[in-house]
């Protein structure tokens, strides 16, 4: 098992390198078209994690993608990743530098607990409302509760909004009990 470490020290390293040449927001369009491409293609990214493949030919491969699609340095730190054996784990190194880039522009990162799944659209209407409630811009990431009866809970900046029957019923009893 990998130490979650080194997905952030990776992400950390390429962040800071598009900070020193001023192409942060490109090297992230460029992750997250690789993302993109590897959530529609999986056999791309099995045959990048592949042990039965030489480097130069997942490299070849990796040019044939993508060349004429991204940076260099991302092409680069693509193949970085692929060289130290890293690749299968993309997306976590996607992940942290999703989460340095919100950091950057002032983005505050929230969490949606819900018993159920959401669309995005509804996620974007609380997203809209804790936006305008906190004067700063709010991204969720929803996280299935199914402990939760009805309703949602979103934690923000240490901040939990209960929106459950759970808490509702609790509400309610402490009254009934102390009033």
């Amino acid at each position: 098992m990998i130490n979650k470490l080194i997905f952030k020290h990776y992400a950390i390293g390429f962040h800071d390198l598009g900070t020193e040449t001023l192409k942060s927001k490109i090297f992230y369009d460029d992750l997250k078209l690789i993302k993109n491409v590897f959530k529609e293609t999986p056999m791309f990214s099995k045959y990048l994690c592949s042990n039965d493949v030489l480097k130069t030919d997942k490299f070849d491969l990796i040019d044939k993608a993508f060349k004429e699609n991204i940076d260099q340095y991302s092409l680069n730190f693509l193949k970085i990743l692929v060289s130290d054996s890293l690749i299968e784990y993309f997306s976590k190194i996607y992940n942290e530098y999703h989460h340095l880039m919100n950091i950057e522009i002032g983005i505050i990162e929230g969490k949606l607990y819900c018993p159920f799944s959401l669309e995005d659209a509804q996620i974007k209407v609380l997203e809209g409302i804790f936006t305008k409630k906190l004067n700063k811009k709010v991204e969720f990431k929803l996280i299935i509760d199914q402990r939760l009866i009805g309703g949602i809970k979103i934690l923000v900046d240490s901040t939990l909004y209960e929106y459950s029957i759970s808490s509702m019923m609790d509400s309610i009893k402490n009254k009934l009990l102390y009033d």
